[in-house]
Order: structure tokens, then sequence, then C-alpha cells
């Protein structure tokens, strides 16, 4: 699977590609910001999206109602309180909360996704 990284906590950015490359997807890219994420959605082909939603410019709501509208699939994940994301649409959604293991990301991933749980 192709997939997108934007999230600004290099260590964790990198973590994250270590574990997806590891089960065989392509990280295509990687971003630290919701401007930088909107450059490379609309230049990098991808099937998913992997998106911290409290990047260094902003909350993450634009990129993913882009990402929405576009129909690539996206994991939102936040290391915030919930009462600590703006927006009631975020908060809404089925967040991966921070710290994660290894296990639930790839779970969410394959949920986004349409695939069957890797965890059954």
């Amino acid at each position: 699977m192709r997939l997108v990284i934007v999230e600004d906590d290099t260590a964790i950015s990198t973590l994250l590609a270590d574990v997806l490359t590891q089960r065989g997807d392509a990280i295509v890219g990687t971003a630290k910001s919701v401007a930088s994420g909107m450059t490379l959605v609309e230049s990098t082909p991808c099937d998913c999206a992997i998106i911290d939603i409290d990047l260094l410019d902003a909350q993450a709501l634009p990129l993913i109602e882009h990402l929405e509208a576009r129909r690539i699939p996206c994991v939102p994940i936040t290391g915030l309180l919930l009462t600590d994301i703006d927006s009631p649409k975020l908060r809404a959604m089925p967040l991966l909360l921070k710290p994660f293991d290894c296990h639930a990301l790839v779970d969410a991933i394959d949920r986004a996704c349409g695939m069957p749980s890797s965890l059954t």
C-alpha cells in the first residue's frame, strides 16, 4: 500500500515509517504541516494517509477534508486530549490515540481502507 505520513514529530514519523515498511507498505512521502501535507497529497498518489491532527501550523481538519473529497482514506492520530481538539468534527472521528501499539496502527489503516481487521 502507498502511504503518506503527516506528522510534525520526526521521531514518531520515522517510527511509523519503519513499522509500515516492515509490513510491506511503501511510504511515498512525509510532511510536517497542513500546508506541506496538502502539497504532498496533490503531487503524490497514495492509498491512505496517517495524519497527526495537531501539526506545526494548525490542526489538520482542512487536510483531512481535502483527503475525504478525493476519497483517500486517512487515519487521524493524536496525543491531545479530546477537550484540546478545536473541531467537533475531529473530536467525532475515530482517532488513534498516542501512544498506540503497532498492531493498533496496522488495524486502523486496514479498517480505513476497507480491508479485514488484521487483529482477528
